[in-house]
């Protein structure tokens, strides 16, 4: 048997593990914000296509803005709570969730729930990379 540091099966280090939960919540950030301005790009499409007017489209941009500024206590206390890492799972699954289901949206209303939903779950987002650095 040679002799050498023993190491844990079930503990591994990880070299540089802060640069790469760093990296990989850089990636998801730049992620959430390219969720939110999803709809300025389909903007043109969806007047096009479901007859939606310029308020219309300012309405589902003010639904998430509100929705995502009052769901920032919550937020930040259920990280607290339940763990960063948790919430980071969540709130990843619960915005792709979200944003997949602007595609099968048809009507205002719908497009207005899916547009709370993700101001709900990109929420997290903030207080979850600010308890992880």
């Amino acid at each position: 048997m040679a002799a050498g540091p023993k190491e844990s099966a079930t503990r591994r280090t990880i070299k540089n593990l802060r640069w790469w939960i760093l990296g990989w919540a850089l990636a998801a950030g730049i992620i959430n914000y390219m969720d939110r301005s999803a709809i300025s790009i389909a903007a043109p499409q969806l007047i096009k296509e479901f007859g939606m007017t310029r308020t219309d489209i300012g309405l589902l941009g003010t639904v998430f803005s509100w929705t995502y500024a009052f769901a920032q206590l919550p937020a930040g206390w259920l990280v607290d709570k339940l763990g960063a890492r948790r919430m980071y799972f969540f709130t990843i699954a619960g915005w792709s969730i979200a944003t997949a289901l602007m595609a099968i949206g048809g009507k205002m209303w719908q497009f207005i729930t899916f547009r709370f939903l993700l101001g709900v779950t990109e929420a997290p987002n903030g207080p979850a990379i600010a308890r992880l650095s």
